[in-house]
C-alpha cells in the first residue's frame, strides 16, 4: 500500500502517471489522512428493452467515470458563474 501512495503522489507532483499514461484528473496527492474509499462493482440497471442503446451492456460501474468526470465540470462551471 505504501509503494501504491508513493507511486501515486510522485505521479502527481510529475503531473504524468506513467503506469496509466495519465496526464489529467491528478490534482491532489496522497500525502496526508484521513483517506475514504468506496466500494464500485457492477450492477445491471437497464434492460435491453428499455436501455437504449446501453440495454446489453449497460452496467452501474461505467458510470463512474461519467459521474466525476461531469459533476466536476459542473461544479468548476457553478463555481464560475457564482463570482
Amino acid at each position: 500500500m505504501k509503494t501504491t501512495l508513493d507511486t501515486w503522489n510522485k505521479s502527481v507532483a510529475d503531473k504524468s502517471d506513467a503506469a496509466f499514461g495519465r496526464t489529467t484528473g491528478m490534482d491532489e496527492d496522497l500525502s496526508q489522512a484521513p483517506y475514504y474509499a468506496i466500494k464500485v462493482a457492477p450492477g445491471i440497471h437497464h434492460t435491453e428493452v428499455t436501455g437504449g442503446i446501453h440495454g446489453q451492456n449497460r452496467i452501474g460501474g461505467n458510470a463512474v467515470a461519467d459521474i466525476i468526470i461531469f459533476g466536476r465540470q459542473a461544479g468548476t462551471q457553478s463555481a464560475a458563474h457564482a463570482k
